[in-house]
């Protein structure tokens, strides 16, 4: 008796699922690489709020207002200060002979806020000045003039009403 080598391969569930798995994958990859793309882009004037804790007092007097902020790391023009707010320094010191937690007065330091305004492309939810992609919380090392100020993104105010718009039709879908 002569056996045939050739065995049929039947098409079973596990190889099913595994082509069925790859197709979604393409599709989707497919559908988040194109689709999208109708996103409104708005050019608007942003204002935000960048603050730096336990500044030197000396290097602050170098900050004035319509002063031009850049991006220590991207180079990004981020916009003109339009406004600095100064505060004496606070720490948190732990006095142990007490065994409590004080706030006191950091001398010669400063808290300082700096207001900046610039000019963004605000494609919800992203505002980007320059390349700089603009976030709350962000940590930025800003050159203003010829000081470096190191700190955070701690608000952001933008008017444009087409943005806001879109914002609240995204969180009614939700």
């Amino acid at each position: 008796m002569e056996t045939n080598n050739k065995q049929k391969r039947k098409i079973n569930l596990i190889d099913l699922a595994v082509v069925l798995v790859l197709i979604g994958v393409v599709l989707f990859g497919a559908s988040y690489l194109l689709g999208d793309n109708d996103k409104q882009q708005v050019k608007d004037t942003v204002r935000f709020s960048f603050e730096s804790s336990g500044v030197d007092a000396e290097v602050i007097s170098y900050v004035k207002e319509g002063q031009l902020v850049i991006d220590g790391k991207t180079k990004s023009k981020l916009g003109t200060v339009v406004a600095v707010h100064e505060a004496p320094a606070r720490i948190i010191v732990e006095d142990h002979n007490h065994e409590t937690i004080e706030i006191r007065e950091f001398p010669n330091k400063l808290d300082v806020t700096l207001e900046i305004e610039g000019n963004a492309s605000i494609s919800h939810p992203d505002i980007l000045l320059d390349t700089f992609a603009l976030k709350v919380g962000k940590h930025v090392d800003c050159i203003v003039g010829e000081t470096k100020v190191s700190g955070y993104i701690v608000d952001i105010d933008h008017e444009d009403s087409s943005v806001k718009q879109d914002m609240i039709e995204e969180d009614e879908s939700k």
